[in-house]
Formats: structure tokens, C-alpha cells, sequence
């Protein structure tokens, strides 16, 4: 399982056909007497979990995801709460329960990326293909035309994309809205409210229909398929006015990873890999698309964090109302601090991280000499934070490539 390509799906088939041995044992590590009270790991981490795992030969994830159910604390990732599609699968019921977030300054962004969708061409191209030979076998030749239809559309409309408002590197983007309405996007990808509710009985019909099939090896290609068109998480239209749509096109991924492939072995045959994809992006701009509903849920949400001043903004932004809170005085006495701001750059322009300006070269540029100015005149250590680690790796790349982080380096170790 471990060496296939998808591991997931390879996981998921032979537990459904019963054929998994480590499954059938995770009885012998969930009662394993190092887990008990009083045995060497009673407070254990995964790394525990899969040693004791490897002595009995018993999977530590399903191991893991019952010993939860009795579990007084369980910790996780922000995305197995945030994220309602992994929530779900993972099996976290919210109700009742307190969930506490540490390092809370970083939700807003988990929250907006776990409210976002993006399709690639390549995933659409698969499902339309899976669709269609499910078609050739008769097997609910109507729902999958259906979705076979929309993803085909899709297809063309993000290969037929020529207008993109911004240009990074090979990458160009299209942001909606623009000249062109929403509503009339929607309607060259066969988006409307009336394919929505046909998506909607369609989910159902096929949800009834995987359960039918659940020992049969194509439910594997249905689920995935299920969960990739008509995932049931998707947030009410009331907060369409929180989402920007995007049509991107960039690099391939893949292409380089085949080259190198190719390198290494001279006689491996050729593979067809496309230079560039096309993705359709759902962007969430507002956090409390999901959080609000975490809030509603849960007994109590417990927000922890040095860095979450000020309260009011950051409860607006959730969109929550804070019971109590606690702000505790700053560590640093206000001798020692200064705060201010820098308009531009030393070329002059505006420095202002908006998704507009830090796709632009010259932000970029002029952000990456501002700071090099400062580094040639601070004397000591210094820490800068970018919005978010895409921003910060995408401006470490430009600086690599443009010299400015090797002029930095002469002066400050960067790490």
C-alpha cells in the first residue's frame, strides 16, 4: 500500500474488501498494555502509536481514530476542525465538546484556505473520463452524463481562457468579478442555479448508489468522484459576496518531475506530460465563512495566542462575539519599542500587500531592496513576517533569483 501511487485509495480498497490485515488488528493496539494506564506509553503521540503499531502489526490511523472516541483531549491539526470535508471524514463531532485553538493568529488564513476550492483541468479530465466509462457499462448512465457534461465544460472554458489580468513569472491569473459579471461566468460553466440543484439530486442519487456498491472496487472511483464535484460542504449562497473565482494557469508540476525521471533512466519511454494546467479556483476572502459555524457547534472555542490584539478586529473578522476575554500586558516596556510604517519602497512604489500588487514584480523588487536597506543598518538580529508562507516563499524565490537575498546574506544569516 505504502508504494502505490495513491495510497488513500489503496488503503480504503483493501479495508472494504476485508482484506487488511493491520486493520483487522487494531483491536490488539488499542488494548496494547504500553496504551493502558500505568503501562510505558499511557501519554502517548503517533510516534508512539506507530511503534506499538509495528510490534503487533496493527494500523495506528484506525487505531487512532477509535481511541479518540473515548479520548478526553484530543489533539490535531487546525485542518481536521477547520476543514468540514476532513472534519467529516476523520469523524469529529463538534457538539458538546470545547475545542481550543492554539496559536489562534493563524485561523483567519487556515479558515479562508479551508473555505477555498481549486479544480485542475487534469482532476476534471479524470473524473469526465471515469464518468464515461462508467456510462459504457450502464451503470446510472444519466447522473454520470450528467456530471460527464459539466466537467467537459469546465475543461473548455479554462482551456479557451485567453484575458488574464495578472502575469507572475509563467503564471497568469483572471479574477471574478471584472468586466465579465459572475453570473455570466456561471453561465459558460454551467454553473447555474438549475445544474446546482441537478448536482444536488445527482449527489444524491450516487451516495444512494455507493452504499449499494460498497464491496465493489468502483466505489473507490465514485467516492472520489463524489467528493471532488458534489461535496455536500460547500458553504450557503448567502456568502457568495465572500468569494472571488479565479481561472489560473501556470507550470505543470508533473513536467519536472518527469524530466528528472527522464534523466535518470535513458531508456524509460517518453511520457506525454502537458507544460501547463489550467485550475478554477473558489477563492473564500472572509474567514468567518467557517468559523462561524465551529462557533455554533461547539460548547466553547477557547482562542489562545501572543499575538491576537486587537480583539474587536479579530471578532469581526471571525464573525463571533467573545464572551470573555483576556489581553495581558505586553512583555516589552514602551522604552523599548517603536512601531512605524513604510509606505514604498526606495523606488517608490506602494508597498501594500494586496493579492493585486504581490503578484506584480516590481512589489516584489522594491519590497526585497526596502528590507535590504534596513539590514544594512540594523546592527542586530532581525524578524520579518510575511502574510502568509506562500507570500514569503514566492518573495524568498524572486530575491534568490534577482541577487537581493545574496546581498542580504552578506550581512545577516538568513534562516
Amino acid at each position: 500500500v505504502l508504494k502505490s501511487p495513491a495510497v488513500d485509495d489503496a488503503c480504503r480498497d483493501l479495508v472494504d474488501h476485508g482484506s487488511c490485515g493491520a486493520y483487522h488488528r487494531i483491536k490488539k493496539l488499542v488494548q496494547h498494555e504500553d496504551l493502558a494506564t500505568g503501562g510505558d506509553s499511557q501519554i502517548w503521540d503517533l510516534e508512539d502509536l506507530v511503534k506499538v503499531g509495528k510490534k503487533v502489526n496493527a494500523c495506528p490511523y484506525f487505531a487512532s481514530r477509535e481511541l479518540s472516541e473515548s479520548a478526553d483531549i484530543v489533539f490535531c491539526p487546525y485542518n481536521y476542525i477547520l476543514d468540514p470535508g476532513v472534519r467529516e471524514a476523520a469523524g469529529i463531532a463538534l457538539d458538546g465538546n470545547v475545542v481550543i485553538l492554539d496559536e489562534a493568529h493563524n485561523i483567519e488564513n487556515a479558515a479562508r484556505d479551508a473555505g477555498s476550492k481549486e479544480f485542475s483541468d487534469q482532476q476534471l479530465s479524470a473524473l469526465a473520463g471515469e464518468c464515461a466509462g462508467l456510462i459504457h457499462r450502464g451503470i446510472l448512465p444519466i447522473e454520470h452524463g450528467f456530471i460527464n457534461t459539466l466537467a467537459n465544460t469546465i475543461i473548455g472554458q479554462l482551456v479557451n481562457q485567453n484575458q488574464f489580468a495578472y502575469t507572475d513569472y509563467e503564471t497568469r491569473t483572471q479574477v471574478w468579478p471584472s468586466s465579465e459579471s459572475v453570473e455570466e461566468l456561471f453561465k459558460r460553466l454551467m454553473l447555474t442555479d438549475e445544474s446546482r440543484s441537478q448536482l444536488q439530486l445527482t449527489y444524491s442519487t450516487l451516495e444512494a448508489h455507493m452504499f449499494k456498491c460498497r464491496e465493489e472496487l468502483k466505489r473507490r472511483n465514485e467516492l472520489q468522484k463524489r467528493r471532488l464535484m458534489t461535496d455536500n460542504n460547500w458553504p450557503d449562497s448567502k456568502f457568495a459576496n465572500d468569494y472571488r473565482i479565479a481561472m489560473i494557469r501556470k507550470p505543470n508540476p508533473e513536467l519536472y518531475g518527469a524530466r528528472n525521471k527522464r534523466r535518470r533512466n535513458r531508456n524509460a519511454p517518453p511520457v506525454s506530460v502537458p507544460p501547463q494546467i489550467n485550475v478554477l479556483a473558489f477563492w473564500s476572502l472572509n474567514p468567518g465563512v467557517i468559523f462561524k459555524e465551529i462557533a455554533e457547534k461547539s460548547r466553547s472555542v477557547i482562542l489562545t495566542s501572543g499575538t491576537l490584539s486587537p480583539l474587536s478586529s479579530y471578532a469581526s473578522e471571525l464573525q463571533v462575539d467573545f464572551m470573555s476575554t483576556l489581553e495581558a500586558n505586553h512583555v516589552i516596556g514602551p522604552d523599548r519599542c517603536w512601531a512605524g510604517t513604510i509606505a514604498c519602497g526606495p523606488s517608490g512604489t506602494m508597498l501594500e500587500a494586496k493579492y493585486q500588487s504581490t503578484e506584480q514584480l516590481s512589489f516584489q523588487d522594491d519590497m526585497g531592496e526596502a528590507i535590504l536597506s534596513i539590514v544594512k543598518k540594523s546592527p542586530d538580529g532581525m524578524l520579518v513576517f510575511a502574510p502568509s508562507y506562500s507570500l514569503l516563499n514566492k518573495l524568498l524565490s524572486r530575491w534568490q533569483t534577482t541577487g537581493v537575498r545574496q546581498e542580504i546574506e552578506v550581512f545577516k544569516s538568513v534562516f
